[in-house]
C-alpha cells in the first residue's frame, strides 16, 4: 500500500505504535450485558487504543488482532455469553457487521491453539465500545484462556469505518496484551502472536499492559438457591392428611430432587403434594442443581405437624361398652345386696358383687388400653 493510502492508513499504524488519537475518536465507556460479570479488566480513562481489525480480502495484510488473558478461578466453571469492549472509532456511525470474537488456549503465557472462533452481533447502540452476544457460547473450565477479537469491517480503500482496542491503564492483569499481523501491513515484524508492546516503533511510548474488556455469563460453580414458595409454613400444625409444596430455583435450567421426612432426595417437579400423612412430625426439603451439576448444599426444607381428629377404633368401642355393661351390673349387685333378707343370702349378694367389682376394673383398665 502506497503512502496515499496510508493516509488513514498511517493512522492506524500510529495507534499500534500507541500514540493517541486526538480528534477523530470518540473513546467511551459501555454498559453491562444482562448476564452477570464473571471478569472485569475495563478502564475507563486510558487515551490508548490498538488496531484489531478484519478487513477485506483486499486489505488483508492489514488484518491484524490484539488477543488479552483471562484466568477462570480453581473450582469455577464459566459460561461465557456475552463480552464487553471498550473501543475507539473512526467513523463511528458506519458500524460493523460483526465482531469476531476467537479464544485461545494458554501456551507459555501466550495465545496458544484456538479453541473458538465466532462472528457475534453488536448489540444495538452500544458501538464503538461493541457489547457483543456469542452466537455460540462457551463453557470455560478453570484455567488461563486468551481473548481476542476483531472488528469486521470493509476498509472502503480505508475511508470506511476503522476500530480499536482500548488499551487498560487500569492495572496489571495476568500476562501481557499480544498483538498479531499476519500480513505484515505494520511493517511490526509481529506475524504471530507477540507481545503487544514488543511490536511497536522505538520512539513510541505505550505503556499499556493489557486491554479494556469486561466478560459476562453464569458462574456453574455457584450453586443455585432454592426457596419454598408455598406450602405448610415452618414449625405449623396441620389439621389435615395432606399437604402440597411449591418451590423454585435462581437458577432457570436447574432440576429439582426433593427429600420427604428425611428419606434419600429423589427427582421431583413443583409443585409436590403429599397425601396419606400420618398424625405427628413430618418434613419436607427441596434442593436444585444446576446443568453442570452444581447441587444447592443447603436445601429449603419445612418441619412440620400433622395433627387430624381420629375417631375411636372397634377394639375402643367394645371396651367401652363392657365397661358400660360392667358399671350397670355393679350397680344392680349393689341393689340386691340391699335388698337380701337374711345371712345367707346377703352373703350371696356380697359375694357377688365383689364379683362384678373386679369386672368393672379389668373394664376400665381395658379402656385405658385402646381409648
Amino acid at each position: 500500500m502506497g503512502s496515499t493510502e496510508f493516509a488513514s492508513a498511517g493512522r492506524v499504524r500510529s495507534i499500534v505504535m500507541g500514540l493517541f488519537l486526538v480528534a477523530a475518536i470518540a473513546l467511551v465507556v459501555g454498559g453491562r450485558a444482562n448476564a452477570a460479570v464473571l471478569y472485569d479488566q475495563v478502564d475507563p480513562t486510558s487515551p490508548e487504543s490498538t488496531t484489531s481489525q478484519d478487513f477485506e480480502a483486499m486489505f488483508n495484510n492489514f488484518d491484524a488482532m490484539v488477543a488479552d488473558d483471562f484466568t477462570v478461578p480453581v473450582g469455577r466453571t464459566w459460561r461465557l455469553e456475552s463480552v464487553l469492549f471498550r473501543g475507539t472509532a473512526e467513523l463511528p456511525a458506519s458500524i460493523p457487521t460483526g465482531m469476531r470474537v476467537a479464544l485461545f488456549a494458554n501456551s507459555s503465557n501466550a495465545p496458544g491453539t484456538e479453541i473458538s472462533s465466532q462472528v457475534a452481533p453488536i448489540t444495538t447502540g452500544s458501538y464503538p465500545r461493541p457489547n457483543v452476544t456469542l452466537p455460540t457460547p462457551q463453557i470455560l473450565t478453570p484455567g488461563t484462556y486468551w481473548l481476542g477479537v476483531q472488528a469486521v469491517l470493509n476498509a472502503g480503500n480505508f475511508s470506511g469505518p476503522q476500530w480499536f482496542w482500548a488499551d487498560s491503564d487500569a492495572g496489571s492483569f495476568g500476562n501481557a496484551a499480544h498483538f498479531k499481523n499476519p500480513g505484515g501491513g505494520f511493517d511490526s515484524d509481529c506475524v504471530a502472536f507477540t507481545i503487544r508492546s514488543l511490536c511497536e516503533y522505538p520512539d513510541s511510548f505505550h505503556p499499556s499492559h493489557d486491554q479494556s474488556f469486561s466478560l459476562s455469563g453464569t458462574d456453574f460453580s455457584v450453586a443455585p438457591d432454592t426457596e419454598i414458595t408455598s406450602g405448610p409454613a415452618q414449625g405449623s400444625t396441620i389439621r389435615t392428611n395432606s399437604a402440597t409444596f411449591a418451590f423454585s430455583t435462581s437458577e432457570p435450567e436447574a432440576t429439582f430432587t426433593c427429600s420427604v421426612d428425611g428419606g434419600p432426595f429423589e427427582p421431583c417437579t413443583s409443585p409436590v403434594a403429599l397425601t396419606g400423612l400420618a398424625n405427628g412430625p413430618h418434613s419436607f426439603a427441596a434442593r436444585s442443581a444446576n446443568s453442570l451439576g452444581g447441587i444447592d448444599l443447603s436445601p429449603a426444607g419445612r418441619d412440620f405437624t400433622v395433627l387430624v381428629p381420629v375417631g375411636p377404633s372397634v377394639a375402643c368401642l367394645n371396651a367401652r361398652n363392657a365397661l358400660k355393661k360392667a358399671k350397670k351390673q355393679v350397680r344392680q349387685a349393689s341393689q340386691d345386696v340391699r335388698k337380701a333378707k337374711g345371712q345367707k343370702k346377703k352373703d350371696k349378694a356380697i359375694k357377688k358383687l365383689l364379683k362384678k367389682k373386679e369386672a368393672l376394673k379389668k373394664a376400665t383398665r381395658a379402656v385405658n388400653k385402646n381409648c
